[in-house]
């Protein structure tokens, strides 16, 4: 038998439901003693076929009524609502394996997954019940269902970062065709109109970079995202109204970016500018570019060394565990694992 607690449970409430380790209904006779994918109480959907995550599944149930049922969802033993497939459907043991199919759908939101829909509901003929709470997760670079073109993890996590200056962030599959000079990411920036700034970003964008070594995963795509739109501030520091360089709007004389290389002459002869040898009159001070010093020698550009310092700066700062909570990726080589999984 089992008894009804007098105030409604729900998924999302840790005082309520547990990750297995604590009984969410006094069952004296149906229990749930074990629902895992290699971590207890955490599974992966599967979308590759061929490569099953298995649960394993095990119930205890001193009277033996048979034909039982598992399903996975969400709510109560009263409102209790299937959410995931289980496979095989007519899984009908106490001591068994199954598996989450996400062949032919995938949750649209990154909510969807962690704890909403991780209620598991074990039944058996004679009308008895039990409730354990785990987590779903997803298979980071599986292609995503909604976007066959990404992976699951840009899909699902751009849902949640902070863009800030960025308009569109868009997973190229080859970096090359939109980013000649980078594996990780590139925005493009037009500093005579900001209404369309896109960042363009790779596989190595949810791996690791060369900014913060430490940095895996999650934590690498946040230090990117940081880079990039700091190129966009930078721009707009300079340009606030978009680029004005080719007008003498302080009255000078002279044009405000005289050598036409996108930086004011005010920031080239200031402390700044001159630390990092921009030069008026020098058109290769531009970001991106290479300049040939007398002795012939190519070095990056002033430009490029100063924007990719401060930019690094940036990246470097950021809370790179602000959105650890919401990640439910799981990397089935096990190199840039998601931070729920690891916890």
């Amino acid at each position: 038998m089992y008894t009804v607690p007098l105030y409604p449970l729900s998924a999302q409430d840790p005082e309520t439901l547990d990750r297995g380790d604590v009984k969410i209904e006094c069952a004296a006779d149906l229990q749930i003693v074990e629902f895992n994918s290699t971590k207890p109480y955490k599974v992966v959907v599967t979308q590759d076929q061929t490569r099953k995550h298995e649960i394993k599944l095990k119930a205890l149930d001193p009277t033996f009524s048979a034909n039982y049922t598992w399903e996975l969802g969400s709510g109560t033993i009263v409102t209790f609502k299937k959410y995931w497939n289980l496979y095989p459907n007519e899984l009908a043991a106490l001591d068994g394996v199954s598996y989450i199919s996400g062949a032919f759908f995938m949750p649209p939101n990154n909510s969807d997954f962690g704890e909403t829909n991780g209620v598991i509901l074990l039944k058996d003929n004679s009308g008895e019940k039990d409730l354990r709470q785990a987590q779903v997760f997803f298979e980071k670079d599986a292609p995503s269902y909604w976007n066959p073109n990404e992976p699951n993890w840009s899909y699902y996590w751009k849902q949640f970062v902070d863009l800030k200056e960025i308009n569109k962030i868009i997973f190229v599959p080859n970096i090359k065709s939109k980013c000649p000079t980078s594996e990780h990411a590139c925005t493009a920036i037009n500093i005579r109109d900001f209404s369309n700034l896109n960042t363009y970003y790779s596989q190595k964008f949810s791996e690791e970079i060369y900014i913060s070594p430490t940095a895996k995963g999650l934590h690498a795509f946040l230090a990117m995202l940081a880079h990039e739109n700091h190129h966009i501030v930078i721009a707009k520091q300079f340009w606030p109204n978009g680029y004005t360089g080719n007008q003498d709007l302080d009255g000078d004389g002279i044009l405000d970016d005289e050598d036409g290389d996108t930086y004011p002459n005010w920031f080239e002869t200031s402390d700044i500018g001159k630390k990092y040898k921009f030069k008026l009159n020098n058109k290769f001070d531009k970001f991106g570019g290479i300049e040939i010093l007398d002795d012939g020698t190519e070095v990056l550009s002033s430009g490029t060394m100063y924007e990719e310092d401060e930019c690094n700066k940036i990246a470097l700062g950021i809370n790179q565990k602000i959105y650890d909570k919401l990640d439910w990726s799981f990397d089935v080589k096990n190199l840039f694992q998601g931070k729920n999984w690891q916890k």
